[in-house]
């Protein structure tokens, strides 16, 4: 979706415009990976936060299991994972 897309390549102001015209923060692509974890993967943190303020769920697994928090972890976004962590991410989800 287009809020996909905005999320991956970290378009703050374009994720937001897109969320008050009703893009759903919580739609998958076809990998199952929901905005927040694009966003999460290619450690944009404004997205991150931006998201969490309205409610994204830190949790949601894609496809192949994957959450926000283990994916910051591999990818070695640090800020990302504190945002995640402070939001009540669940530290001991597994694949």
């Amino acid at each position: 979706t287009p809020l996909h897309y905005a999320a991956f390549e970290g378009h703050s102001a374009v994720v937001d415009l897109l969320l008050e015209v009703g893009a759903r923060m919580e739609a998958t692509d076809n990998d199952g990976r929901a905005p927040m974890l694009l966003a999460t993967q290619e450690g944009h943190l404004s997205v991150v936060e931006r998201l969490i303020e309205l409610g994204a769920d830190v949790d949601q697994k894609s496809l192949d299991g994957k959450t926000p928090l283990r994916v910051a972890a591999l990818e070695g976004h640090t800020s990302v994972l504190s945002a995640l962590v402070e939001a009540g991410a669940d530290v001991t989800a597994k694949d």
